[in-house]
């Protein structure tokens, strides 16, 4: 089982406080001699922050979800794959959603993107939808308030 903060606290007897300040590196008036102590204990647990939980604090999570139509297509693998290289080098993760050309999943992918909190859609919508499925797939990112950029397909 993960080791969380309040197992830290538990093993050297700090606050959950004063673990979550050294960890986050804001333990400005810590001794370095408690900073330590936390510090190998966060080791020797083999602690790893919680990304779900940072993320619900920060209200960013640090994905981008990438709607594609068919990704066995070598364009748009070879857009997803820039796409990923550019993103991890922003320190950004890619959800990766395939809709085999259908409209539908478009709708479906963004409805999720958006439920687990990813930070904004790069969408390039299916070849099966029409000017009005377009701008209601637009439109329903905009009432989620979900920052979003077509790609590659006009409306």
């Amino acid at each position: 089982m993960r080791a969380t903060i309040k197992d830290i606290a538990v093993a050297t007897g700090f606050s959950v406080t004063t673990i979550s300040l050294v960890l986050n590196g804001k333990a400005h008036k810590i001794s370095d001699k408690t900073k330590k102590r936390i510090l190998d204990a966060a080791e020797q647990m083999h602690y790893r922050p919680n990304q779900l939980a940072v993320s619900l604090v920060k209200k960013r999570s640090k994905t981008i979800g990438l709607i594609v139509p068919d990704i066995a297509n070598v364009y748009f693998a070879n857009m997803a794959r820039g796409i990923d290289e550019g993103c991890r080098e922003h320190g950004f993760t890619v959800i990766l959603c395939n809709t085999n050309e259908s409209h539908e999943r478009d709708v479906e992918y963004i409805n999720m993107l958006a439920d687990k909190g990813a930070d904004g859609i790069l969408y390039i919508m299916a070849k099966d939808s029409t000017q009005e499925m377009g701008l209601a797939a637009v439109e329903l990112m905009e009432e989620l308030k979900m920052p979003y950029v077509i790609l590659d397909r006009l409306m």
